[in-house]
């Protein structure tokens, strides 16, 4: 099914404070009591030519992203995940310490909420990310099918 991907983030630390979001459009399936959505990174997010699927259930979110900014993420609330950031330049360790993870369902769209404590490089920073996954109207059309 198709669906449309916002991702609004704020992030302090690394010597600078500030917001981005992203909007994308890609698919979205649920299998096995998960659900994923899968999008290309749209030009001026910074991961140009990445691949990003993000699969999610209640108390659990991974984010994966392909070459050439391939990673990892695990999100559960009150844990910590250590993985290796790979760019086309360098690889560097990445740790997340999730603070807050919320997961709710509002008709057609799901609606992921984190807020986490990152060290990527030795370099601490604090985000805020609100995922908004929705089914579009085509893909509405197509699960009636």
């Amino acid at each position: 099914m198709e669906a449309r991907i916002r991702i609004r983030s704020a992030v302090r630390g690394m010597g600078a404070a500030g917001r981005t979001t992203v909007e994308a459009v890609g698919t979205y399936a649920e299998r096995n009591g998960s659900y994923y959505a899968r999008y290309k990174e749209p030009a001026g997010s910074g991961l140009e030519g990445a691949a990003t699927t993000i699969k999610w259930n209640e108390a659990f979110v991974a984010i994966l992203r392909s070459e050439p900014y391939a990673m990892r993420q695990e999100f559960v609330q009150d844990q910590t995940w250590e993985t290796v950031y790979r760019t086309p330049y360098l690889s560097l360790p990445l740790r997340v310490r999730t603070r807050r993870l919320a997961v709710r369902r509002r008709g057609a769209a799901w609606i992921i909420q984190l807020e986490y404590d990152s060290v990527l490089g030795g370099e601490e920073s604090s985000l805020a990310v609100t995922i908004e996954v929705t089914r579009t109207e085509r893909a509405a059309a197509d699960r009636k099918e």
